[in-house]
């Protein structure tokens, strides 16, 4: 068994600081996160690269989560299904906690510059799913 790298062994800590976080603070564990596979993967490449701190490690992690979320709402809304049990007003308390957690890090500036295409897209889904739900 190869041993892990610095940066690898790194990226899977702060995976399980920003998971246990977002379970700790909105009871959502690892098995209500879509497409987990993908969230993992991004975040792994995002942290890598960057080597963001454990407080933009959990920012990023908690939109990741959304937008994962928020897709795959859109997806089922479009397909005229009503998402049950999950609405837009239940998930904006993680965007503002999202939000908060970047505030909090030495390099929110790298963090929001690094994620400016998926805040962007966030926003627009947020708003789409919205008016839909208007």
């Amino acid at each position: 068994m190869p041993l892990k790298s610095p940066s690898q062994h790194y990226c899977e800590k702060q995976w399980a600081i920003s998971t246990r976080s977002l379970e700790n603070e909105f009871d959502i564990g690892i098995k209500r996160v879509h497409m987990i596979d993908e969230v993992k993967n991004m975040f792994f490449e995002f942290v890598e690269i960057n080597r963001f701190s454990e407080s933009a490690c959990i920012s990023l992690y908690y939109r990741l989560f959304l937008f994962s979320t928020l897709v795959l709402m859109q997806v089922i809304e479009n397909k005229g299904v009503h998402v049950e049990g999950v609405s837009l007003a239940d998930l904006k308390p993680v965007w503002t906690s999202s939000v908060k957690w970047s505030s909090k890090a030495a390099d929110t500036a790298n963090l929001e510059e690094k994620l400016g295409n998926i805040n962007y897209s966030l926003r627009l889904l947020m708003d789409d799913l919205g008016n839909e739900a208007s």
